[in-house]
């Protein structure tokens, strides 16, 4: 059943990246330091804008070791709508959001507004109100997200560095993957985020698509796990 889950979630990611018509679309794959649950990772990632505002689409999936298998996926697909590119409020967008763990029947959606600032590369601020399901629910109910995607970092050419950043309301009161579920006091927020840094190797051979590099996932107080805990993550990218 994951399996099946994880590739429609695959299709829809990708459908989402090509409605836009100048997209950018990174397929990743590498190993995944995360302790005892390291392994082999892969995601596909994608942004694109068109005329009426822009989409960005990711898909993460992760595998177990014996066997060889799919253990883990999460989903995030994003749309941000602007019919107003010809008036000062341009940077001005609507903002919808679907996100969710394919394993654990967590998902959530999103709506609000967000701001790209007015630079050469790609900064966007959203602050959204978040819907939860199941059990999950926030005393305060709101996310803040910040996405940039920053190319030639330092002057390097092929060096670019990315990511997503993310802070949002949701009360953590008994932590399930802890040694003692009720040993830590209550959390009313968690944070994530995915800065990205690749270096495209593939400018000395004609091919600027392929890179190598690599992710830090940082998670604090994240699927009812107390604290700060920092999973790096080494690949090669392919952008096409």
């Amino acid at each position: 059943m994951l399996k099946k889950v994880s590739i429609t979630a695959a299709l829809l990611c990708m459908a989402a990246s090509f409605s836009a018509r100048a997209q950018i679309v990174d397929v990743i794959g590498g190993y995944n330091f995360a302790g005892e649950s390291s392994g082999v990772a892969a995601t596909i990632q994608a942004y694109g804008q068109d005329r009426f505002g822009d989409t960005y689409a990711r898909c993460d999936f992760a595998f177990k070791k014996e066997p060889f298998s799919l253990g883990a996926g999460y989903l995030e697909v994003a749309r941000t709508l602007v019919f107003w590119k010809d008036t000062p409020f341009k940077d001005i967008g609507l903002h919808a959001e679907f996100n969710g763990l394919m394993n654990m029947d967590n998902c959530n959606w999103l709506f609000g507004l967000d701001y790209t600032l007015p630079l050469k590369d790609l900064v966007k601020v959203s602050l959204m109100y978040k819907t939860f399901n199941g059990s999950a629910f926030a005393t305060v109910p709101v996310q803040l997200t910040v996405m940039w995607d920053m190319k030639n970092l330092l002057n390097v050419k092929g060096l670019e560095f990315k990511g997503l950043a993310k802070i949002w309301g949701e009360d953590t009161k008994y932590w399930y993957y802890d040694a003692d579920p009720l040993a830590h006091a209550p959390a009313y927020f968690i944070i994530t985020a995915t800065p990205q840094l690749w270096y495209s190797v593939g400018q000395f051979i004609g091919w600027d698509g392929l890179s190598i590099g690599g992710e830090v996932d940082l998670n604090y107080n994240y699927l009812g796990t107390s604290g700060l805990f920092v999973y790096p993550f080494a690949g090669v990218r392919i952008s096409f």
